[in-house]
């Protein structure tokens, strides 16, 4: 059963593989007025099993007061902070007053007497982001969370009037930019400003990152085929290359108003800690070819190798490999097989949810590779 929606107000989604441009997306996006862009990944789809063990019983007074004032957080701080520093952030700091948390509070009341028991957890999401958004006389929000291109079924199911946009980008960019994210000085400063909210479990490695990178491609285009009205892939690289052509198209997808504003936002690099100067001169396409810069000769030959059904399909011409490359490429392989044991066991309990869900896609895609499920 459905979130109730119309065109007019229904939410925006940015979904795709990590460091595909979301982020630089989502900053286009925000410069329109009408549009509330939730400050930080919420993880809300994905993480909804967890939520709904920590808040087992909306019937509850408490509980549920509780959980409407999780919703406004994980609106305005992002799922690390609200899930594990919540109790950090008052309702001042994120700029809500005790009147609109009432009002809020009160809306999710509302949702637990008057909707069917399997959609609260859910239509309170909506309805509080709803409300967020009328405080500042906005009429929809937007959320990015990348990972979500695994769930766009349940997202489309639960907004049918929703819009998904879902990015895609040169695999060795996407990952040459995690590499860059888990090298040892970008883990040590993040691990100190962070300690307990960063995870080391899930170091760079060319060939798991690959696979993962084709799961989040072959999603995001089974999506696209079943939901062709809701969900448009865009590349990371037309973006850059074709600003403006390609903000028109997504706001003529999204029903957003075109701003010439929305070109000016400069480079956003969250792997770097890049982001627009004081005087924005556009969208750069200075990260495009970065990865042959970054990443070795032989983690290029084994992604080229992994990937390319999806790079050909996609436009991505692979480039030409060495003997040495070819030679070092089994040293990458064992490499990935120690990785992969501490990626699916090594992280920790509050993580290990995350373990469940990779492995249920790997089964259900190993189950279309022979043919067994479509």
């Amino acid at each position: 059963m459905p979130i109730a929606d119309n065109p007019d107000t229904a939410p925006i989604f940015i979904v795709g593989y990590i460091h595909t441009g979301t982020t630089l997306l989502q900053r286009v996006l925000q410069r329109d007025p009408e549009l509330l862009v939730l400050k930080g990944e919420t993880h809300f789809i994905q993480d909804i099993e967890r939520i709904k063990h920590e808040f087992p019983n909306l019937q509850d007074d408490e509980t549920r007061r509780e959980y409407a004032l999780y919703l406004v957080k994980l609106a305005y701080i992002g799922f690390q902070r609200a899930n594990w520093y919540r109790d950090d952030y008052s309702l001042a700091d994120i700029e809500v007053t005790d009147a609109q948390f009432e009002d809020i509070a009160a809306r999710v009341d509302d949702v637990v007497l008057n909707t069917p028991q399997d959609l609260w957890y859910e239509t309170a999401f909506s309805v509080v982001n709803d409300d967020l958004a009328s405080f500042d006389g906005q009429t929809r929000w937007l959320e990015k969370t990348p990972q979500h291109v695994f769930f766009v079924d349940r997202i489309v199911n639960l907004w049918p009037y929703a819009r998904v946009i879902n990015l895609v980008r040169d695999p060795r960019a996407a990952i040459a930019s995690r590499k860059i994210r888990r090298s040892d000085e970008w883990m040590e400063r993040k691990v100190t400003a962070n300690p307990d909210g960063t995870d080391k479990y899930t170091n760079f490695d060319p060939l798991i990152d690959s696979y993962v990178w084709k799961e989040a491609v072959n999603a995001g285009h089974e999506a696209e085929l079943k939901f062709p009205d809701s969900v448009l892939t865009v590349r990371y690289e037309d973006l850059v290359f074709n600003p403006e052509e390609t903000v028109r198209k997504i706001c003529e997808f999204t029903g957003l108003p075109f701003k010439p504003e929305m070109l000016e936002i400069g480079w956003i690099n969250s792997a770097t800690h890049t982001t627009e100067g004081e005087k924005p001169q556009g969208i750069s396409a200075a990260a495009v070819d970065k990865w042959k810069k970054v990443l070795s000769p032989e983690e290029v030959f084994v992604c080229q190798q992994a990937l390319r059904k999806e790079m050909d399909q996609l436009g991505y011409d692979s480039m030409p490999s060495s003997l040495e490359a070819l030679a070092k490429s089994p040293i990458v392989l064992g490499r990935s097989a120690s990785n992969l044991v501490s990626r699916f066991w090594g992280q920790p309990e509050r993580l290990q949810h995350r373990r469940k869900d990779a492995g249920r896609r790997i089964y259900r895609r190993a189950l279309k590779g022979i043919g067994v499920q479509k």
